[in-house]
């Protein structure tokens, strides 16, 4: 378990460091390790509800342009909806999140999780809000663009593939299952952490089709790149090469290995040391299907079936969740628990992690613990689980209007 140092400086911000790291926020230094702590959050999400806001909402005190089919900003969470991580700031992305039959809201937050009281902010209001540009660019039949009218993303699932790139900033990997009707073009977006507008690709990988449906994404720190694994069989993962300059959206993609089956809810977890990515997916329906789990290897190529022992009492639902490497204790870990909300499943790899037996299991919870998580959102937790190593802990949310929890290393 990692502790700050007493030896303190200050930096421009006027935030304390210690040994080179944000000081802790009081809420995370007095916890005791291996318990859950409500975050103290100054705001919630649904507080920024643009379709509650006269200043954004054409329509107001009636639905905004961009609230359908009964769902309205609740669909930032309840749309197969993940969110990015910034490690290096604590940061938290969301958006252009919603999409399909769901919400049409394609702002941009963010949220600085080393804080006293964290505060959620939007970046970008949405398309069609009198700030940015009201106008029939929300239901347009457009959806094969993958944008509205504006030219900013259309609000859409973002499932596992919405990531945060060192140096570069938020990435939606794949603009796709789009707000009204489905579809996407496959392109991808990436979100200016200053304006929260998006420079979009001009290309897209092989696997466009499927960009949309529950693929994932994951960073390789090693190559500087993106991987992304597409639902099917019908392509291998793709990996996208950033750029040195010229732009982060000017990349190159290359097809590795053959193609293999990715059923759906893909998560994929790159392993540093071993140089390989761990790959999860379950098909969409049955719900009670187990997940399926490869070893990818980013060197050859090639896709390994590995034994993978043991379980979880009360389970994780599906493959709706991200798992991450957590460098400390040498494993992946992920929560989205029916039940047993307390525990977060971990997946500890052999020596060999693409050939030996990996195994099942959870992290220790002290007995003083006394919070419990919210229930994970029907449709998945996604990147809405997150690690953060300055922390040493693991923050999740559920719900635009609920609490948001952390549980220390």
């Amino acid at each position: 378990m990692a502790t700050p140092t007493t030896d303190t400086y200050t930096v421009d911000s006027g935030e304390d460091v210690y040994a080179g790291r944000y000081a802790w926020p009081s809420w995370v230094s007095s916890v005791t390790a291996r318990t859950w702590v409500t975050v103290p959050m100054s705001n919630t999400l649904s507080d920024l509800d643009p379709g509650a806001n006269a200043s954004l909402n054409p329509n107001h005190p009636g639905y905004a342009p961009w609230d359908t089919n009964g769902i309205q900003h609740v669909g930032l969470v309840t749309n197969w909806s993940g969110a990015a991580y910034d490690q290096a700031t604590d940061t938290w992305w969301i958006g252009p999140t919603g999409g399909h039959a769901g919400y049409g809201g394609n702002e941009i937050y963010k949220c600085s999780m080393n804080a006293e009281a964290p505060t959620w902010v939007m970046v970008r209001a949405p398309s069609g809000s009198l700030t940015v540009g009201s106008g029939s660019t929300i239901d347009d039949g457009a959806e094969s663009s993958g944008v509205y009218g504006d030219g900013r993303p259309r609000a859409c699932h973002t499932y596992n593939r919405h990531i945060y790139v060192p140096g570069v900033g938020p990435v939606l990997c794949g603009i796709g299952a789009v707000f009204k009707n489905g579809g996407g073009s496959g392109k991808w977006a990436f979100i200016n952490e200053s304006d929260g507008e998006a420079s979009i690709t001009s290309s897209t990988p092989s696997s466009t089709t499927n960009a949309g449906e529950g693929s994932g994404a994951c960073y390789d720190v090693t190559r500087d790149a993106i991987w992304f694994f597409a639902k099917g069989s019908s392509v291998g993962a793709e990996r996208y090469d950033i750029p040195g300059s010229g732009g982060a959206h000017t990349g190159s993609w290359t097809t590795v290995g053959s193609a293999f089956d990715k059923l759906g809810y893909v998560a994929a977890t790159y392993l540093p040391d071993d140089d390989c990515i761990l790959v999860q997916c379950a098909n969409f329906e049955p719900a009670s299907e187990s997940p399926t789990r490869y070893v990818f290897d980013c060197v050859t190529g090639t896709v390994y079936t590995p034994t993978f022992s043991g379980s979880v009492s009360g389970g994780i639902r599906l493959g709706k969740q991200q798992w991450h490497w957590v460098e400390s204790l040498g494993v992946a870990a992920s929560w989205d628990n029916a039940s047993s909300r307390t525990l977060i499943t971990t997946l500890t790899p052999p020596a060999d992690p693409r050939t030996g037996t990996w195994t099942v299991g959870s992290l220790s919870v002290d007995g003083s613990n006394a919070v419990t998580p919210d229930a994970a959102a029907t449709n998945g937790t996604f990147g809405r689980f997150a690690y953060s190593s300055a922390l040493d802990g693991f923050l999740v949310f559920n719900s635009t209007s609920g609490s948001t929890y952390f549980f220390k290393l």
